[in-house]
């Protein structure tokens, strides 16, 4: 949003944002310091949501506990979908863990999930260039 160069935000709630850039990049400061807790906190052992709110959210109250769990498993399902956190288990059994990311087995490139190769290798892998480089 910050490369369409917007001046006025207005938010299903609250009052309209005139700064609507240093709205925007406060919001992804917010949302950085976010995921460096939950990365701290997986670090430090705690391996479910609920472990996660409870250190990241003590100061607040019990009435934004649902919330900041949605919260945190929105984080960590963007952290699984980047290669740096798996879940194991079930649903209310769920455990998280911290993962290197892996690379991409012909050009060295992040990948993400499971895969074995970048998104552009497995394009060119499948068009059949195995030997060039991508």
């Amino acid at each position: 949003m910050l490369e369409r160069d917007p001046r006025t935000i207005y938010p299903g709630h609250g009052p309209i944002v005139l700064d609507a850039k240093a709205k925007l990049r406060e919001y992804l400061e917010h949302r950085a310091e976010r995921e460096e807790q939950i990365l701290t906190g997986l670090a430090a052992g705690d391996r479910t949501v609920e472990a996660l709110v409870e250190r990241i959210y003590a100061d607040h109250p019990a009435d934004v506990q649902e919330l900041a769990a949605r919260s945190v498993t929105a984080h960590l399902l963007k952290l699984e979908t980047e290669g740096r956190a798996a879940k194991a288990g079930r649903a209310s059994a769920r455990a998280w863990t911290i993962i290197e990311p892996k690379a991409c087995a012909r050009c060295g490139r992040p990948v993400k999930g499971r895969a074995r190769y970048c998104g552009s290798c497995s394009l060119a892998l499948l068009q059949g260039d195995a030997a060039g480089s991508a």
